[in-house]
């Protein structure tokens, strides 16, 4: 007995223990709080006590108590688990934060509830920064939250008729709290007004997340026709909305006073739209104004006048306009009187849309574009309710200017007989292709004096019936005409009362219609082309949004080293370009400079090339007395491969032949080696003795000699002996050899051609690409 007292008593201890530290106590709030009492007091309790706010030293205790209470309570799931367990499923690992394991004692009494469960930060329904603090209904955040799914099939289409202005934020985000201050009141202003509103929580939705490229939080991003803009700056009303205007075509809305007047009411003749012309005091058009222009943009067109500007006044005196309300003029064809006004201290944005809903089209609008022939002759399928389109088909030119007025009037009286009839007008030049499938290719004309008049039933979007007027449309005051006009009443009149289909002609359609409106072909290239651009930059940022730090360093390095490396072979590849250029060019001269003298010997022009000895005798002509300007080409042989070499060796200078730049000789080595020597040991100012050279490592050798500045170039043929001597100058050192020796080298000679780089070296010699060496003075050939 005493043992069971003893377990009663401190069963009641523990679970008065407990109670003190019960979640619903600790947010102060009944076992049978609905969540939106939970939140509040979850809400005021938090900004109470966070350690940010509040200095108290159990400021940062009693906030995490506030938190794990509130992750448990404000989700249904573990609010269930903890009133049926004391503790939640979902985290049974963290139930030491709320005191223990005391969870057993729930079971055993009923009247001990609850212990602390929860997680970290940012799990589960908590919103920080997402409620209004002291509210008691469903915050701005909460009320336009969007998914993923929400924003590709509301929020992407629906943006190039409506502005989207969305907030980024998340949970447990203090800076987003500030901001979404900011945000509720910028909901209470925008809200009446049209901008789409909307927000996201990042911890929800990862997956829109990434689609909108969120870098930092709290965030704004504008989505407009399809593509998002984000505000960058200090948060402010002031600031959202300037950011918000400034992502709208400045053509929007025109600025208009009595300079630019007709030229704007007269403009629906080009872009077949009504005129708007708002009156207002403030500089600048609102942003409701804006808002309107942008969702009615492809039938209004939007004018503002400044009632206080001193360009204005004329106008407003023109039209009777209090300059200290806000009015609204409509105007259609008849550019001398609206045909709508509308007049008060601040127009609302849904007496816009009405207005303009009401009012989108003129008299007789034009087929400019698929959009307006669905909208003025829909596809119907019904026959006893079908929807009549009646089309004059007409050129753009001035002569039919008159049928078009005739024709407007006509529509203008029939405007609201009938609902399911539309009146337009059609120029053949640009929907060329609808008007000859039309008509068979018979055009617009319906004979010299009139234009033909379709009368229209779309079935379904491909197929349609239609007839003809008979006799067409004629000019005003004619008998024709007359008759014309009552024909085609009674002919709709007929039309619409039968519940059957006598229009005679089908006809099957696949296209859309042209255009008009149409940027011109290149300005359509370059938006596609940035278009592009746009694309692959998201879809790329979408990408490295994805990769980890580590990764994305790992990327970068390898991008850099990969270009370092591109650079410095590009920079090899044009420093090789560079030295190997000249030579290139050289051997593609000489190429053509070899064709055409095979064209000439073709033709039966024989070469003749005169070929010097260089002894003694010639040596004045042939190198002393030479005229400035004027080199003498000089081949070094020997008896033995003379005639072969100098045989190649006129056919290689032919082409150079014609020019009296050039003279050309022949040194015999068997006789003059010593002077080459001697020209060759000067050029090394002596500093050599080249008595050991070879002659025969010198045949083929060509000297161009200059011998009025004193200075020779070289060529010589690099073959497999001369390159194994060790000779530094020219490959001339070398040693005597035997007969047999030479013998041998003189049959490498002949197997190698000596003169294969001479083309070439004379090109480059042309052009003055080649080392020059020069001397003191010519050897005389006498001494040896």
């Amino acid at each position: 007995m005493k043992t069971a007292i003893f377990v009663i008593f401190l069963a009641i201890c523990v679970n008065t223990i407990v109670a003190n530290e019960n979640l619903y106590d600790v947010l102060g709030v009944r076992k049978s709080a609905t969540l939106s009492e939970i939140k509040k007091a979850y809400k005021q309790l938090a900004k109470e006590w966070h350690p940010d706010k509040n200095s108290d030293p159990g400021a940062n205790e009693k906030f995490m108590k506030i938190n794990e209470a509130y992750e448990t309570l404000g989700d249904p799931d573990k609010r269930k688990d903890y009133d049926h367990f004391g503790r939640t499923t979902a985290n049974p690992g963290d139930q030491r934060r709320g005191g223990g394991g005391g969870g057993g004692f729930h079971r055993g009494f009923g009247s001990f509830e609850s212990f602390f469960s929860g997680g970290p930060f940012g799990g589960g329904a908590f919103n920080f920064g997402g409620f209004n603090f002291g509210a008691d209904v469903e915050s701005s955040v909460e009320k336009y939250i969007i998914t993923h799914r929400n924003y590709e099939e509301k929020i992407l289409p629906g943006s190039f008729d409506k502005p989207y202005l969305i907030y980024i934020y998340r949970d447990f985000c203090f800076a987003c709290m500030e901001v979404e201050r900011i945000w509720d009141r910028l909901v209470q202003d925008t809200e009446t007004i049209g901008l789409g509103l909307a927000s996201v929580n990042v911890q929800i939705d990862r997956q829109l997340t990434n689609k909108l490229r969120v870098s930092s939080l709290p965030g704004m991003a504008l989505v407009i026709s399809g593509k998002v803009k984000w505000f960058s700056g200090t948060y402010s009303i002031g600031n959202l909305r300037a950011f918000t205007r400034n992502q709208f075509d400045p053509t929007l809305i025109t600025m208009v006073n009595r300079d630019n007047f007709d030229d704007f009411v007269n403009g629906w003749r080009s872009d077949n739209k009504v005129r708007a012309l708002v009156f207002g005091n403030r500089e600048d058009p609102s942003l409701r104004f804006v808002l309107a222009a942008f969702a009615f943009k492809h039938h209004v067109a939007l004018g503002y006048v400044h009632t206080h500007g001193k360009a204005t006044l004329k106008l407003q005196s023109r039209f009777k306009i209090n300059p200290s309300i806000e009015t609204l003029l409509m105007f259609n064809e008849n550019t001398e009187l609206p045909f709508a006004t509308s007049s008060m201290d601040t127009i609302s944005r849904g007496m816009l849309d009405e207005t303009f809903e009401a009012n989108k089209y003129l008299l007789l609008p034009r087929l400019s574009n698929q959009r307006i022939f669905n909208e003025l002759c829909p596809p119907f399928s019904s026959l006893r309710k079908k929807k009549l389109c009646v089309v004059l088909l007409c050129e753009r030119r001035i002569e039919h200017d008159t049928y078009i007025e005739t024709f407007r009037q006509h529509a203008s009286e029939q405007l609201h007989q009938y609902e399911r009839v539309k009146y337009a007008y059609m120029y053949e030049e640009t929907q060329q292709m609808f008007v000859n499938e039309l008509t068979n290719g018979r055009g617009a004309k319906n004979g010299s004096n009139a234009l033909k008049v379709a009368i229209m039933w779309r079935k379904d979007r491909e197929s349609m019936h239609y007839d003809f007027l008979p006799g067409g449309w004629f000019e005003e005051n004619s008998e024709e005409f007359n008759n014309g006009a009552s024909l085609l009443i009674s002919m709709v009149e007929g039309l619409l009362d039968s519940g059957k289909n006598p229009l005679p002609y089908a006809m099957s359609f696949y296209h859309d219609l042209a255009d008009e409106h149409l940027a011109p072909l290149y300005v359509r290239i370059l938006r596609r082309l940035f278009a592009w651009s746009e694309q692959l930059y998201d879809k790329t940022c979408s990408l490295l949004y994805n990769v980890d730090e580590i990764t994305m360093v790992t990327m970068v390095a390898a991008t850099f080293v990969a270009a370092t490396m591109f650079i410095m072979m590009r920079s090899m590849i044009n420093l090789e370009n560079e030295n190997l250029g000249p030579q290139r060019n050289a051997e593609q001269r000489a190429q053509q400079r070899r064709k055409q003298a095979q064209q000439q010997i073709k033709k039966g022009v024989k070469p003749t090339v005169y070929i010097h000895p260089v002894c003694p005798e010639s040596f004045q002509q042939m190198i002393l007395n030479l005229d400035p300007g004027v080199r003498s080409v000089i081949i070094l042989v020997n008896k033995s491969v003379r005639d072969k070499l100098l045989q190649d060796f006129a056919t290689i200078v032919h082409p150079y032949s014609g020019t009296e730049a050039f003279k050309f000789g022949f040194l015999l080595l068997d006789d003059y080696a010593g002077w080459y020597r001697h020209l060759l040991e000067e050029t090394l100012d002596f500093q050599r003795d080249l008595t050991g050279m070879n002659p025969n490592n010198c045949v083929g050798t060509v000297l161009a000699i200059n011998g009025h500045r004193k200075y020779y170039s070289v060529y010589h043929a690099r073959r497999e002996p001369i390159r194994k001597t060790s000779g530094r100058f020219m490959g001339f050192d070398g040693s005597s050899s035997n007969s047999d020796e030479t013998d041998e080298e003189d049959d490498r000679m002949f197997q190698c051609d000596l003169l294969a780089g001479l083309a070439t070296w004379m090109e480059r010699l042309c052009e003055g690409s080649i080392n020059r060496y020069r001397v003191e003075y010519w050897p005389s050939m006498e001494s040896f």
